[in-house]
């Protein structure tokens, strides 16, 4: 049998965090998750990141850092896997096996 894990096509987000851990115990609540390229996938005007499972790290360190670290306004990059899983709801919500990393890029 193969191992097709690291086969995986991702692709590279970025969005602002509304807010973390509120509207969802263990999510991040993303406004304008934007595609880096956009003929790649669609955006999100909003999505919940449900991050059980998923690594949050601080991109200029590359430190883990807890849920709780995040607030409203911070930048993320997110990247998903390619037709990553997502709910019907509004917001959707993405489950953490469609997610291979988060990042946070800034804070507010």
């Amino acid at each position: 049998m193969e191992n097709n894990e690291s086969t995986e096509t991702t692709i590279l987000y970025s969005g602002t965090v509304i807010d973390s851990g509120i509207t969802n115990e263990n999510g991040l609540f993303i406004s304008k998750l934007e595609p880096e390229d956009a003929t790649k996938s669609a955006s999100y005007d909003e999505v919940i990141l449900l991050m059980e499972g998923v690594t949050l790290v601080e991109q200029e360190s590359g430190d883990s850092i807890d849920i709780s670290d995040i607030k409203e306004g911070d930048m993320v990059s997110v990247t998903l896997i390619e037709h990553a899983p997502t709910t019907m709801s509004i917001p959707p919500q993405i489950p953490g096996m469609g997610i291979v990393k988060v990042e946070r890029l800034s804070k507010k």
